[in-house]
């Protein structure tokens, strides 16, 4: 799930998403 703890987004960050 997009969000957990940025475990997801941090290998999963397509162009345009707003993460750290």
């Amino acid at each position: 799930k997009p969000g957990s703890c940025g475990q997801y987004e941090n290998y999963q960050r397509p162009e345009g998403f707003p993460v750290e």
